[in-house]
């Protein structure tokens, strides 16, 4: 559009020019045949009529194409606003539905968690239990065999006295223990 102005506008100057240089030839009188009649005009407005009426022409169908393409760019526009909103509606609906997704997931992840706690802990609550039961049992069997052992000795010892109180120098011998050695016997191996 620009360029077309500029145009116009050098030929309009240059057209100007040309008749201002013209003038006394401009002014002569020019007969001219209508169809209905004749005029007698001066050339100079004939020549003006001829270059001014395309001009004129050529300029009012610019603005109406400069107006139709700012009709089109306002559609446009509004079109692209209209598209922006959906697009940030839409957007915003879809955020909306990831974020109640990652809320969801994040919920059973956490009932995943508690759930492997709970577990564990009752895992851990069974292994104590059982480990309890087995240290009470391994204690039971440690106290039963302190009181064999400690009844094993008192009989010992009760024995030994009496062997001391009837004269007795030697002891009584154990089966279990281990046969008594005299330090001056030697060594058979």
């Amino acid at each position: 559009m620009r360029g077309r102005l500029l145009l116009l506008s050098v030929l309009l100057v240059f057209g100007a020019l040309v008749a201002a240089l013209n003038w006394e030839a401009m002014r002569t009188p020019l007969r001219l045949e209508l169809l209905v009649g004749s005029l007698d005009v001066a050339v100079g407005w004939v020549v003006l009529s001829a270059a001014l009426v395309p001009a004129l022409v050529l300029l009012l169908a610019g603005l109406l194409d400069q107006a139709r393409s700012l009709r089109r760019l306002d559609v446009l526009e509004r079109r692209l606003d209209d598209a922006r909103t959906a697009a940030e509606r839409t957007r915003s609906a879809e955020l909306e539905a990831l974020q109640a997704e990652l809320e969801a997931k994040l919920e059973a992840v956490r009932a995943a968690l508690e759930g492997q706690a709970q577990g564990s802990e009752t895992r851990l609550d069974a292994r104590f239990d059982a480990l309890e039961a087995s240290l009470g049992e391994r204690f039971e069997e440690l106290r039963e065999r302190v009181v064999r052992v400690r009844d094993e000795l008192a009989a010992d010892i009760a024995e030994t006295e009496d062997a001391l109180l009837r004269g007795r120098a030697e002891p009584v011998h154990d089966p279990r223990a281990e046969p008594v050695r005299d330090p001056e016997e030697p060594d058979d191996a």
